[in-house]
Protein backbone atom coordinates (compact mmCIF):
# COMPACT_ATOMS: atom_id res chain seq x y z
CA UNK A 1 0.00 0.00 0.00
CA UNK A 2 1.05 3.62 -0.65
CA UNK A 3 2.00 5.83 2.14
CA UNK A 4 -0.76 8.71 2.35
CA UNK A 5 -1.92 11.71 4.57
CA UNK A 6 -5.57 12.17 5.33
CA UNK A 7 -6.77 15.43 7.16
CA UNK A 8 -10.10 16.13 8.42
CA UNK A 9 -11.44 19.29 10.29
CA UNK A 10 -14.41 18.22 12.31
CA UNK A 11 -15.34 19.72 15.40
CA UNK A 12 -17.20 17.72 18.07
CA UNK A 13 -19.58 19.24 20.30
CA UNK A 14 -20.83 16.61 22.96
CA UNK A 15 -22.91 17.12 25.98
CA UNK A 16 -26.36 17.30 28.04
CA UNK A 17 -28.00 20.26 25.91
CA UNK A 18 -25.55 20.86 23.91
CA UNK A 19 -28.22 20.79 20.82
CA UNK A 20 -29.21 24.42 21.54
CA UNK A 21 -25.61 25.20 19.87
CA UNK A 22 -26.19 23.88 16.53
CA UNK A 23 -27.69 27.78 15.39
CA UNK A 24 -24.03 29.39 16.99
CA UNK A 25 -22.34 26.23 15.25
CA UNK A 26 -23.89 26.79 12.18
CA UNK A 27 -23.64 30.81 11.97
CA UNK A 28 -19.46 30.37 12.83
CA UNK A 29 -19.39 28.73 9.61
CA UNK A 30 -21.79 30.77 7.42
CA UNK A 31 -24.32 28.29 6.97
CA UNK A 32 -27.26 29.14 4.91
CA UNK A 33 -28.62 25.95 3.58
CA UNK A 34 -28.40 22.80 5.66
CA UNK A 35 -29.75 19.27 5.31
CA UNK A 36 -31.33 17.01 8.14
CA UNK A 37 -30.77 13.46 7.03
CA UNK A 38 -32.06 11.20 9.21
CA UNK A 39 -34.39 8.19 9.86
CA UNK A 40 -38.27 8.27 10.63
CA UNK A 41 -37.19 6.80 14.17
CA UNK A 42 -34.83 9.67 14.74
CA UNK A 43 -38.01 12.45 13.88
CA UNK A 44 -40.55 10.17 16.12
CA UNK A 45 -38.28 10.66 19.09
CA UNK A 46 -38.30 14.26 18.63
CA UNK A 47 -35.02 14.84 18.14
CA UNK A 48 -35.10 16.37 14.53
CA UNK A 49 -37.47 19.11 16.52
CA UNK A 50 -34.58 20.22 18.88
CA UNK A 51 -32.28 20.47 16.13
CA UNK A 52 -35.18 22.60 13.86
CA UNK A 53 -35.56 25.10 17.07
CA UNK A 54 -31.94 25.44 17.92
CA UNK A 55 -31.31 26.78 14.13
CA UNK A 56 -32.76 29.94 13.07
CA UNK A 57 -31.92 29.71 9.48
CA UNK A 58 -34.14 30.48 6.26
CA UNK A 59 -33.68 27.10 4.50
CA UNK A 60 -33.43 23.78 6.80
CA UNK A 61 -34.48 20.38 4.52
CA UNK A 62 -35.25 17.33 6.36
CA UNK A 63 -35.03 13.82 4.36
CA UNK A 64 -36.16 11.55 7.47
CA UNK A 65 -36.65 8.15 5.10
CA UNK A 66 -32.91 7.12 4.89
CA UNK A 67 -32.22 3.80 6.58
CA UNK A 68 -30.02 3.50 8.77
CA UNK A 69 -26.18 2.79 7.95
CA UNK A 70 -25.71 2.61 3.71
CA UNK A 71 -28.12 4.67 1.99
CA UNK A 72 -30.08 3.42 -0.47
CA UNK A 73 -30.05 4.66 -3.82
CA UNK A 74 -33.41 5.89 -2.82
CA UNK A 75 -32.38 7.74 -0.12
CA UNK A 76 -29.90 9.56 -3.02
CA UNK A 77 -32.89 9.90 -5.58
CA UNK A 78 -35.12 11.82 -2.83
CA UNK A 79 -31.41 13.88 -1.72
CA UNK A 80 -31.23 14.82 -5.70
CA UNK A 81 -34.75 16.09 -5.24
CA UNK A 82 -34.25 18.08 -2.81
CA UNK A 83 -30.99 19.62 -3.81
CA UNK A 84 -32.84 20.54 -7.05
CA UNK A 85 -35.55 22.14 -5.83
CA UNK A 86 -33.05 24.51 -4.21
CA UNK A 87 -33.18 22.99 -0.38
CA UNK A 88 -29.83 21.57 -0.51
CA UNK A 89 -27.69 24.19 -2.00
Amino acid sequence: MEQFSFQVSTKVVFGAGSVTDVGSEAAVINAKHLMIVTDPGIVNAGLVDKVTEALELAKIAILDGCTPFNPRPLDEQAFIELFQQGLAG
